[in-house]
């Protein structure tokens, strides 16, 4: 969050990148400009969870410190596509927990986890607050939903009250 905060120009020409270069007509935001091939990415391109869950929160984050809705009047309609498609790659049985996926680390992660479960939790209360800024009540109760059912299984289910800390369930690899 320091770069929105310190470079707030390059912070939103960051986003603009992301929904406007990056962005696929499904919603999905490919991950390093689509350059760059790599035998992990053959073509330059691909999709990373972590990636597109922080670039949902990074435009919440930038209309809040943005004191005109200029920027989010341009975003929203982006966002939301990408939040969508988040929801129906990576929750497929809609509950508020994602089964993982690549990420920006070169690291695919699966089954039910908070590496990229935060971020996807996060990128849905965001979406949530921007449905509601455009009065979209029925985005933002299925945003609320997810978030609401998805919070409680993670903290019922991943977090290990004997060892401090959460746990990996359901797949349970990284690599």
């Amino acid at each position: 969050e320091t770069m929105g905060n310190l470079f707030p120009d390059l912070a939103r020409k960051w986003k603009e990148i992301s929904f406007f270069r990056q962005q696929e007509a499904g919603g999905s935001i490919i991950h390093r400009l689509g350059t760059v091939p790599a035998p992990w990415y053959p073509t330059g391109s691909g999709v990373a969870i972590d990636g597109m869950c922080g670039d949902i929160s990074h435009a919440f984050r930038e209309h809040t410190l943005s004191s005109s809705t200029a920027f989010f009047n341009v975003y929203w309609p982006r966002v939301q596509k990408a939040m969508n498609s988040v929801i129906s790659s990576y929750d497929g049985d809609r509950d508020g927990v994602d089964l993982g996926g690549s990420t920006t680390y070169d690291q695919t992660v699966s089954g039910k986890q908070t590496f990229t479960g935060a971020q996807y939790l996060a990128a849905l209360r965001s979406c949530e607050e921007m449905a509601t800024m455009v009065n979209d009540s029925t985005s933002a109760a299925a945003y609320r939903a997810l978030f609401s059912s998805g919070s409680a299984w993670s903290a019922a289910n991943l977090y290990d009250n004997g060892r401090g800390y959460f746990v990996q369930v359901g797949g349970g690899e990284i690599g």
